[in-house]
């Protein structure tokens, strides 16, 4: 097996897990030549396989991702205009097969016409969760974590445990910043009832929408990567969103163009909430969504081995700090 990314000490390297994931993808579908190893991170890994219709992926997940095969079967049926084809899922073992999506809206970049892309997809995006709202609960019966209501509950947990705010003496959060993050939760409690008060449905939410996990195809945008969602309310997808564009822009976080992609996502949603009210919601959803995100970075980080983890530990403390810039 070729291979971009090698670390020995992953699951998905044991030559015994290899062979018998190898097996299961050529019985899914009729290879053509070697698989290639995309990427190997400690939650999952990614893998290309040539056949005669073209590339298609494997994907396998740690267990506290595996929903994405529930997630993917859902949205397939839903709106499969959107998502990744799944040619085959295995819910128990974390493992799919997905049609390939074309390329990365990232390298589209150099092209020229970034913005309109971004636009367009998160349009695309706004409407999908929009229309698979009424399978919220579907969603979370299908392992997706279910955050309806429970980010300000979810974040004080993160902060009760050392090993996110003290995972190593250089990362670990000073006493003065332990104290002021506790304080930011009830700001979080009332920012997140103020946005469930818009009256929008719950749905799924991806919680990582970043350039990367959008495709384009002749024309065609597919969002990847749902291994991250949660059932949530949907503005919290504001914020990976909206970060990456100021960062891809080099611009500030109230800047034109971020605020265009901003008003292209929220159009979709202005058929329910005038538009004022989501505009001012904005803020309060990205204050959200970034707690929601750190949630999940803590349930990841929690699930896998000290070895494999210490790579990463500095992660959880440098959002619980960015968090308090984001609250001044």
């Amino acid at each position: 097996m070729a291979s971009s990314e090698t670390n020995t000490a992953l699951a998905w390297n044991d030559p015994h897990w290899l062979a018998e994931a190898t097996a299961w993808i050529d019985a899914n579908v009729e290879r053509t030549g070697e698989l290639d190893r995309f990427h190997s991170y400690p939650w999952a890994t990614a893998i290309r396989a040539p056949t005669a219709a073209g590339i298609v992926w494997f994907k396998a997940c740690i267990a506290e991702l595996a929903h994405e095969v529930s997630t993917l079967e859902l949205l397939n049926v839903r709106r499969p205009d959107a998502v990744p084809g799944l040619l085959a899922g295995d819910r128990e073992r974390g493992w799919m097969l997905l049609e390939d999506a074309g390329e990365r809206m990232r390298e589209l970049e150099p092209l020229g016409g970034q913005l309109e892309r971004w636009e367009t997809a998160v349009r695309l995006y706004a409407k999908l969760q929009l229309d698979v709202a009424p399978a919220a609960d579907r969603f979370a019966a299908g392992g997706v974590p279910d955050r309806r209501g429970r980010v300000a509950e979810g974040f004080r947990a993160v902060l009760g445990d050392e090993r996110a705010t003290k995972p190593t003496s250089e990362s670990a959060l000073t006493d003065e910043e332990l104290e002021r993050i506790h304080a930011v939760v009830p700001r979080l409690a009332d920012a997140e009832q103020e946005l469930d008060e818009l009256g929008l449905p719950y749905t799924i939410q991806h919680d990582d929408l970043h350039d990367a996990n959008v495709f384009v195809r002749d024309g065609d945008y597919r969002i990847i990567d749902w291994g991250d969602a949660c059932v949530a309310n949907p503005l919290l997808s504001l914020t990976v969103a909206l970060a990456v564009v100021a960062y891809r822009f080099g611009v500030e976080d109230d800047a034109p163009e971020v605020a265009r992609v901003q008003a292209a996502y929220l159009e979709p949603f202005a058929a329910l909430v005038p538009a004022a009210e989501l505009e001012r919601a904005a803020p309060l959803a990205r204050l959200v969504g970034y707690a929601c995100g750190t949630i999940k970075w803590h349930e990841v980080m929690s699930a896998i081995s000290g070895e494999q983890r210490a790579p990463f530990d500095v992660e959880l403390p440098e959002r619980l700090r960015r968090m308090l810039e984001l609250c001044g």
